[in-house]
């Protein structure tokens, strides 16, 4: 018969449990020491308990990247990666051409217009759509009070 793996805690993470639960009950204990000395004292306790509290975080981060890397476990995480390195790749070489494209604009205006259509020039507040209409900005504001 085939035995299936039991979903129980094991002992190794029961005493990593207790061991984090006793570290924070110290580090609430020396806080409270430190609460009730004088100003070197609580500078000095506190400090300890923030040495103190280091191992203790770093044992629940490790808990946590194993209990992570294990539900990650079977699934293609390189095909991701791959995707993200090729999407960023693309929107790279995508946005070296509109940089491009934009500095040659801006050295050449007369790129902006057609050649059938002749070059008028826009009063503040105006601006040309793509179809070439031209629209006032006041426009909109009429609009907007109606």
């Amino acid at each position: 018969m085939e035995q299936k793996e039991s979903s129980r805690i094991s002992a190794r993470h029961t005493l990593a449990v207790m061991v984090a639960l006793i570290g924070g009950g110290v580090l609430i204990w020396i806080i409270q020491l430190a609460r009730q000395g004088d100003p070197i004292g609580y500078i000095i306790l506190t400090g300890l308990g923030v040495l103190a509290s280091l191992p203790v975080v770093g044992g629940v981060l490790y808990m946590l990247i194993m209990a992570v890397g294990k539900t990650m476990q079977g699934r293609p995480s390189g095909h991701e990666l791959k995707t993200v390195y090729e999407t960023h790749r693309v929107l790279e070489a995508q946005n070296r051409e509109l940089a491009r494209m934009l500095t040659q604009l801006q050295r050449n205006p007369a790129l902006l217009t057609s050649p059938e259509q002749p070059v008028i020039e826009l009063s503040p507040g105006q601006f040309r759509t793509s179809e070439g209409f031209i629209i006032d900005g006041a426009a909109f504001d009429t609009l907007e009070n109606e």
